[in-house]
């Protein structure tokens, strides 16, 4: 069984400003280090990351880098879904989430079940 992680890192960051908030600077590190630092400390077979901004790719060791254009907000989701190919479980998360810790996505990662996702009311 293999398990993917993909890491939505692509974003314009108009609300921002000027600046790429990947790039600023939280709690000692770039924002998008921390979701990086994470997914390393996730049991995965495979990480991707897909970036729009080339100066990001420094910061994402470990990870398959896809570099796409700005477009559209789904464009990241559709170049990482690309590279992922089929594995059995993907794990997506974004690049701007810095408390979501490697334990939040290690249980994600356990508590996902065999077979296609079903939503239950």
């Amino acid at each position: 069984m293999t398990c993917t992680g993909l890491l939505l890192a692509a974003g314009a960051s108009r609300r921002f400003g000027p600046s790429d908030k990947l790039l600023a600077t939280v709690a000692g590190m770039p924002l998008v280090a921390h979701a990086a630092q994470a997914m390393r400390a996730t049991p995965l077979d495979d990480r991707i990351a897909v970036i729009a901004n080339p100066a990001l790719a420094p910061l994402l060791d470990g990870f398959r880098i896809v570099l796409i254009a700005q477009g559209q907000q789904s464009d990241s989701l559709r170049a990482g879904l690309s590279a992922a190919g089929n594995p059995d479980r993907l794990l997506i998360a974004l690049g701007d989430m810095p408390d979501v810790t490697a334990a939040h996505l290690t249980q994600i990662v356990s508590l996902a079940a065999d077979g296609p996702a079903v939503l239950q009311p």
